[in-house]
């Protein structure tokens, strides 16, 4: 059964900018372009990568849609208000068909992983030519050039070995005579990408029931663990990680209401150290996106904040949110989760939990 995709706001804006950008009749068939290909990977691709990938977290229609909000969200008043774009947009804004080729790219970033993951970002040209259905000649071999860029940046490594993959996108393209600048539109893929995290990409039974590799439950925890709000307006990510305790002696039943993943307590410690690395890496992925693209410079701050719970009770620990700003002392050393908030250290913070939850029992 083919997934039910329901028009997005990001894409409501885009057609309306392809109509603004080209003709009437030729936007529309541009716009069709789209809807075809997404058709052909919600029907052919997307699904079938949890079957070949049955540990992963899910990279199909759901986090595909995740990523596409995500984007809407970052480049939010940039791009228009509501489904309604830019009525005069100016050089510095994207125009119709770099959101066209945007739109594109979320769709296909991850259809690689099909054939495998090991470096996924680079097998998608075949799954490419099967969903665009081009006609060939220059043009169509230069949106095929300018998507595979900029879904090859969204993760691995650039030509030079390094992790720097968004230095190596092409800074200029054109289609339709319509200039498109693949190096501003890379970073918000990646960006988006990364903050496309939340429990929608892992399953509640499944972990519930040891069903994944050991291997990946970890990545499972953390996705049914965390939510994630693009706050624009405000100028800031903000993370949000809920996690059920079990105290030793608890019954292994009993978490089937569980607020996200549950972990024992002698566990939590390696938990809390995973899951600040992932908030330090997201803090780092919001830095390096915004250093390539402008339009991402709303973004001066990360945040993150923990809600522990117990038989469904809040646990009362006194924790505030870590910060991760801009701001920036010379001569500070980069600043991990602890360094921001010593609240956080996990020995301490195991300890005091498990006191508070002793303080429940009783």
């Amino acid at each position: 059964m083919a997934y039910i995709w329901e028009t997005l706001e990001f894409e409501r804006i885009m057609r309306k900018a392809l109509l603004r950008d080209l003709n009437s009749s030729h936007g529309e068939t541009r716009f069709g372009l789209y809807t075809t290909a997404r058709k052909y990977l919600l029907e052919n691709v997307l699904d079938e990568i949890k079957k070949i990938q049955p540990n992963m977290t899910d990279h199909g229609p759901k986090h595909v849609r995740n990523v596409l909000q995500n984007v809407r969200e970052l480049l939010g008043e940039s791009i228009g208000e509501g489904d309604c774009p830019l009525e005069k947009p100016s050089e510095k804004d994207l125009n119709g068909i770099e959101l066209y080729v945007l739109g594109l790219s979320a769709l296909l970033h991850d259809a690689g992983n099909v054939f495998k993951r090991k470096e996924h970002q680079k097998q998608i040209s075949p799954i490419y030519d099967l969903a665009r259905c081009s006609d060939g000649g220059n043009q169509d071999a230069e949106e095929k050039q300018t998507i595979l860029e900029i879904c090859k940046a969204h993760c691995g490594d650039g030509i030079d070995g390094s992790k720097n993959t968004l230095k190596f996108v092409p800074e200029s393209s054109k289609l339709e005579r319509i200039r498109v600048r693949p190096n501003l539109l890379a970073p918000i893929l990646r960006l988006a990408d990364e903050l496309a995290e939340g429990e929608q990409r892992t399953s509640h039974f499944m972990i519930t029931n040891h069903k994944y590799a050991k291997k990946s439950i970890q990545f499972h925890r953390y996705a049914l663990s965390s939510s994630v709000d693009i706050d624009r307006v405000h100028e800031r990510i903000l993370l949000k990680y809920h996690i059920t305790l079990k105290l030793p002696n608890d019954p292994k039943k009993g978490h089937a209401k569980s607020h996200g993943p549950v972990i024992s307590t002698s566990a939590l410690h390696n938990f809390l150290s995973f899951v600040y690395k992932r908030i330090e890496k997201v803090n780092q992925e919001r830095q390096y996106a915004k250093h390539y693209c402008y339009l991402l410079n709303p973004f001066k701050e990360t945040s993150a904040s923990f809600v522990f719970w117990y038989k469904q009770q809040e646990i009362s620990v006194p924790l505030d949110p870590v910060v991760f700003s801009d701001l920036v002392v010379p001569g500070d050393p980069q600043r991990s989760v602890v360094d921001n908030n010593s609240s956080y250290k996990e020995k301490a913070l195991v300890q005091a939990l498990k006191k508070a939850v002793r303080g429940m029992n009783t």
